[in-house]
């Protein structure tokens, strides 16, 4: 076979992944030619490429755009089309589209995408491959009677999936015969909303198993190795927050086992491309195919990194024509890697995603990050809410872990809320530590997502520091006048979480403060002001801190206390504040109202659903804090709101 060189490859995705790709390309010496819509029209992805072509105004829709993708490549010259991951990249029509074009897709044919499309179709071929497959059945064309009666024979707890599901989206829960009903026209419903289909797979939920995957290369002259395994037992609603390999439960017996399950699963597709075929391993050693990804993975940089390879060239040599350049027993591992996914989303509001200007982003400089924003980048709820992936390599897991945890305290995000901290602290729990994670963990573990509380100490500290910050200029700090050296005694409260901290200080010459906070004293020495950070000295002890600020929002980073955003409030809005209903609800993000289910004078009970919000393609709903009366609707439906925008006022006083 003819080995074709690219000279240009059109990346048809956006984030972080087309960064990603962008970096090798660029060693390679291959030109790069991006496609954006409006919204991500100062994205750090087109930015990076060589040339971008907008391709229209609407958010995902854009990038879904098989007419304008293809003039795109067109207009740029460009010989190839890389889709990344996640929109075209499983695509099996816009594959076979590009071979009729005479445009290379760096990916698997049209024909092993559709086979492995279909979770039920997968499972038939593994079946014939002797790989073995989660006790279940597809729904077909069986009434829900029937498939109540199959699922009981079964056994409860099940899943229902979306048959042409991927990345953890489609699938319900199942726990009791009664919620059977109502779940299964829910997954159609879902299912039919996101892929165009209404098929569903039900299959068995297995407890306490872990969730493990093999990286699959193939060539286009029938060569296929794996290279080793992943953990990705780690998640939330089904999908990934932490991955690593390798697994900590692995041993050479049973790597060899999965893998040539995983390489007969690939072979029996005729597969070609970087791929990953996913198991579920239980404590006893058996496992199961769960599904097979035609595509890049968003882990693929832990296997990097014990294998030293890069993925994306090799994606690029195979559609190029090359043979794989090492067979199955050339290839080793190299210590152990970890990576976290670092998401715009709020771990105390059920991982409700984050929208808004991203003020301050800083990555750490001990680790690889795959990312695709940079200060200043605008977080919209259009897409995904990933933003960034942080990689860390060492000799031994434990070493991997504790850097891990160094460079999670050492990045920052300011201006909207992340899941870092919240990383921070799952990275280093002990189950995590001791590697017996399963896909149960946080249902076992709640504790896990809570949120830590601040010590006095910790509060007053960022207390003091927004003080810095803020009245530091002396245009704001004379709004209250002053004489000579000492300037007139001010006043400042903030709001750190649901509390209230005043501050009474005046400023002495230079740059430091007298700060009482509830009748403990600082003194404050504004060591060091830049752009984005300070140097602070509190009582004789030094603190760095980053911030940003935003109106009368304060938000503040340290590698000790994480990330905070105060609200600075005048002395009117601090009672105000006070003053509010516990039952008032506010948008916990920014999204659209998709429908109000209560209305007014209506009496609600505690955990009753009042309004069904829509971001970054989920679906939120926000319940009644405490049994009320409806008292007042601020919102419709169709309104886009922001975050913190109060949506609905329950009078919990005047009950009958």
């Amino acid at each position: 076979m003819a080995v074709n060189k690219f000279q240009k490859v059109l990346i048809a995705n956006r984030g972080e992944i087309s960064c990603r790709i962008i970096k090798t390309c660029t060693r390679m010496g291959i030109a790069t030619a991006a496609v954006y819509s409006d919204i991500d029209r100062e994205s750090l992805f087109m930015k990076a490429a060589d040339e971008a072509i907008c391709i229209g105004r609407s958010g995902i829709d854009t990038y879904l755009d098989q007419d304008r993708i293809i003039e795109a490549v067109r207009k740029s010259k460009a010989c190839a089309i890389h889709p990344g991951y996640g929109l075209l990249s499983e695509n099996p029509a816009f594959a076979s589209r590009c071979r009729d074009e005479g445009i290379a897709f760096i990916g698997p044919s049209p024909e092993a995408i559709a086979a492995m499309g279909s979770k039920t179709a997968a499972r038939g071929l593994c079946e014939k491959a002797g790989v073995p497959v989660i006790p279940g059945f597809a729904a077909g064309t069986l009434s829900p009677d029937e498939l109540g009666l199959k699922a009981s024979h079964l056994g409860y707890p099940i899943l229902i999936k979306a048959a042409a599901g991927g990345g953890g989206i489609g699938i319900f829960l199942v726990e009791v015969p009664a919620q059977f009903s109502d779940t299964l026209q829910s997954a159609r419903d879902k299912s039919m909303a996101v892929y165009g289909t209404s098929d569903l797979l039900i299959e068995k939920y297995m407890s306490e198993v872990r969730h493990i995957e093999f990286q699959i290369l193939g060539d286009l002259h029938g060569n296929v190795l794996h290279c080793f395994e992943r953990e990705c037992s780690l998640q939330r609603r089904h999908q990934k927050l932490v991955e690593e390999s390798p697994s900590p439960v692995m041993t050479g017996r049973l790597r060899k086992i999965m893998g040539d399950a995983a390489v007969a699963v690939a072979r029996a597709v005729n597969y070609s491309s970087a791929g990953t075929v996913e198991f579920v391993l239980a404590r006893d050693g058996s496992f199961y195919f769960l599904e097979m990804n035609t595509r890049l993975q968003v882990e693929h940089p832990v296997t990097e990194a014990v294998t030293g390879i890069d993925l994306v060239e090799l994606q690029i040599r195979i559609a190029e024509g090359e043979r794989l350049p090492l067979r199955q027993d050339e290839l080793s591992m190299n210590g152990h890697a970890i990576e976290c996914r670092i998401y715009a989303e709020d771990p105390d509001r059920d991982f409700n995603p984050s929208a808004g200007k991203l003020l301050v982003w800083r990555d750490a400089d001990r680790a690889r990050t795959d990312g695709g924003v940079e200060s200043s980048s605008r977080i919209t709820i259009d897409f995904d809410p990933l933003l960034a992936k942080v990689i860390t390599h060492a000799d031994s897991r434990h070493n991997a872990i504790r850097k891990m945890h160094s460079v999670l305290k050492n990045t920052v995000a300011l201006g909207i809320t992340t899941n870092i901290d919240f990383l921070a602290r799952l990275i280093v729990h002990e189950a995590h530590i001791r590697g017996e994670i399963t896909t149960d963990f946080f249902e076992k573990n709640p504790e896990a997502v809570a949120r830590q509380g601040l010590a006095k100490e910790e509060a007053h500290l960022l207390a003091a520091a927004g003080v810095a910050v803020l009245y530091d200029d002396d245009e704001r700090s004379g709004e209250s006048g002053w004489k000579g050296e000492y300037r007139a005694s001010q006043y400042a409260t903030f709001r750190i979480f649901d509390e209230l901290y005043s501050a009474n200080f005046h400023k002495k010459d230079g740059s430091c403060f007298e700060i009482s906070i509830q009748n403990d004293r600082y003194d404050l020495i504004l060591a060091e002001k830049r752009p984005d950070s300070i140097r602070i000295i509190v009582n004789g002890r030094q603190q760095k801190l980053h911030y940003a600020v935003a109106g009368e929002r304060v938000f503040l980073h340290s590698n000790i206390l994480g990330h905070h955003a105060l609200q600075h409030l005048s002395r009117f809005h601090s009672m105000e504040f006070q003053a509010l209903r516990k039952g008032t609800r506010e948008a916990p993000m920014d999204g659209k109202i998709s429908s109000v289910r209560v209305r007014p004078g209506e009496t609600v009970k505690k955990g009753q659903e009042l309004i069904v919000m829509e971001s970054m393609k989920m679906e939120n709903i926000i319940h009644a804090g405490q049994a009320g009366t409806v008292r007042e609707i601020y919102i419709s439906p169709g309104d886009f709101v922001t975050m913190g925008k109060i949506l609905i006022e329950i009078d919990t006083e005047n009950l009958a």
